[in-house]
């Protein structure tokens, strides 16, 4: 299962490598030269990467620890901000540059000339410039069209101890046939304490029913979980905040089963104070698409990892069915909290292997659904290969597989379709 979730205000990284993982760059980060205007101000130069690539999060009533906002605000955080963009840990982003097959969508990393100019910012003593209006976070990309809204029944207020709460909640069947999800946006009902959310679609009409029996049987609204729903579930879209509506590549579409409800996933952080939560769901829908998708399943359940060990690896390999060819489009990767890296690679006879996705630096806390700009093509005879990685140097008994928070998994999905002409084959 898979607590996705999906980039949000802080990722806390490191520069860990992989296993074996052929030409799959792992580290360091990207680099962080570049060039900055002379003399950059607040006004000029800074609010607008503020704006662009913070305010989403941090604003008042947002999940983030503190508004930035203001020149009143920023300024004494200048030196912090500029070390932490500068070691990669803000804005959160996962993945390496390496010299991937994949242009991910939607990145929302800082270039090395905005870096320095936060670091020649901080520098000169965070000058103001000419005084500006407060920010005003940027508006976040809406749906084509919302054909459906899927809301948590009643509304759910987590308790004020642990800080960190996990919640999966029944959302009803999206329709009475067989359809296609073309995009989706998830809407917190309470942004100060919904850190991610993901929805899942179960797999069968038994493992809808489990969903049913954990819900009846927990006291409250929906059912506590972690690792993920509880029941054979598959990924079918992710939030986190500062993200909009997601729209899946053009003339494809995820193929949803009829009359089949939903489970959301919420990873609540009350830090800010528990409130009410009623999050909803939208959906732009299709009945029919060029190019049906789905989501495959890449994953190892032969886990056992020694206490005290570092660099411990596994791995899964996914392989369509014989003689089929495809694309893959994106993926969901997913391990817990001892996790450091995971990367996938397209294995091909006879020629050296493809990174497709590399995360050298996982952070649970932090998961996506990365979309490529161009798909990677899947012959017959090709494999994608996933290589987990972990640390239990913190840990005094082994870990095996499972979806408790003491346990570990070594998963992701990939978003494939049949192949199109012109597009990678």
């Amino acid at each position: 299962m898979l607590p996705l979730l999906l980039a949000a205000c802080h990722n806390p990284g490191s520069t860990t490598p992989t296993g074996d993982t052929g030409n799959v760059t792992t580290g360091p980060m990207c680099p962080a030269d570049g060039v900055a205007p002379d003399a950059p101000t607040w006004s000029e130069h800074v609010a607008p990467l503020v704006r662009d690539h913070c305010a989403a999060c941090h604003q008042d009533g947002g999940i983030a620890p503190m508004s930035l906002q203001t020149y009143e605000e920023v300024a004494p955080l200048a030196g912090v901000i500029s070390s932490v963009v500068e070691a990669r840990e803000m804005p959160p982003w996962l993945p390496a540059c390496a010299d991937c097959a994949t242009t991910l969508a939607a990145s929302r990393d800082l270039d090395p000339d905005q870096i320095a100019t936060l670091r020649a910012w901080a520098s000169a003593g965070a000058p103001e410039g000419t005084p500006i209006d407060p920010l005003v976070p940027p508006d976040l990309p809406e749906l084509a069209e919302v054909d459906r809204t899927l809301e948590m029944a009643s509304a759910y207020t987590p308790p004020a101890t642990p800080s960190d709460t996990y919640r999966c909640f029944l959302l009803p069947p999206v329709s009475t046939v067989e359809t296609h999800i073309v995009g989706y946006r998830v809407t917190p009902g309470a942004p100060s304490i919904v850190h991610h959310g993901i929805v899942f679609e179960p797999t069968s009409v038994d493992a809808e029913r489990e969903a049913v029996a954990l819900d009846e049987a927990d006291d409250g609204p929906g059912w506590t979980c972690y690792g993920g729903p509880g029941v054979d579930a598959s990924f079918v879209a992710g939030w986190a905040p500062g993200v909009g509506a997601t729209e899946f590549p053009s003339g494809t579409g995820l193929a949803i089963a009829k009359d089949r409800g939903f489970i959301l996933q919420i990873h609540y952080n009350v830090a800010a104070g528990p409130v009410p939560d009623v999050t909803t769901v939208e959906l732009d829908l299709q009945d029919t698409v060029d190019h049906p998708a789905r989501f495959e399943r890449i994953e190892t359940r032969d886990i056992q990892l020694p206490p005290g060990q570092a660099g411990q690896t596994a791995s899964a390999t996914l392989q369509l069915p014989s003689g089929e060819r495809g694309l893959v489009w994106g993926a969901a990767p997913h391990m817990h909290e001892l996790g450091t890296a995971i990367g996938l690679v397209r294995q091909r006879p006879s020629a050296d292997p493809t990174c497709v996705l590399d995360l050298p630096r996982w952070d649970f806390h932090w998961q996506n659904l990365y979309l490529f700009t161009e798909p990677v093509a899947l012959d017959a005879g090709d494999t994608v290969d996933l290589t987990c990685t972990w640390d239990t140097t913190s840990r005094t008994t082994d870990t095996v597989f499972g979806e408790g928070t003491e346990d570990e998994m070594c998963l992701a999905f990939a978003y494939v379709t049949e192949p199109i002409a012109g597009r990678g084959l």
